[in-house]
């Protein structure tokens, strides 16, 4: 069962994906508003979320918190939510082993 951590940033837009997300059976989803970000490590920690859905709009004032959680959690994806149009950016973390120039020019094209 895959685990989903949303974090709330519009409470309409939230309960319209976690009705959505609810009808999965193969999902295991909590809706958490993100705050001040006090408290986002530990739910990390307690969840362990297999994919983060955040709204494009949602405040990530603590950037490196939220790279800190993306090393630390390396199989997590992250899918970012327009909510004004109908896209969803999705990142995944990728180790790519570097031995010669070649690989660098292949890994940013």
């Amino acid at each position: 069962m895959r685990r989903v951590l949303v974090i709330q940033s519009d409470i309409v837009l939230a309960i319209g994906v976690e009705s959505l997300l609810l009808r999965e059976k193969d999902l295991n989803m909590i809706v958490r508003s993100l705050g001040d970000g006090t408290g986002l490590r530990e739910e990390f920690e307690r969840f362990q979320p297999e994919v983060l859905v955040v709204f494009e709009n949602t405040d990530l004032s603590d950037l490196q918190l939220l790279i800190n959680l993306i090393k630390d959690f390396a199989n997590m994806r992250i899918v970012v939510l327009d909510a004004d149009g109908d896209r969803a950016r999705v990142y995944d973390k990728h180790d790519i082993l570097i031995k010669e120039a070649s690989d660098l020019i292949a890994t940013v094209r």
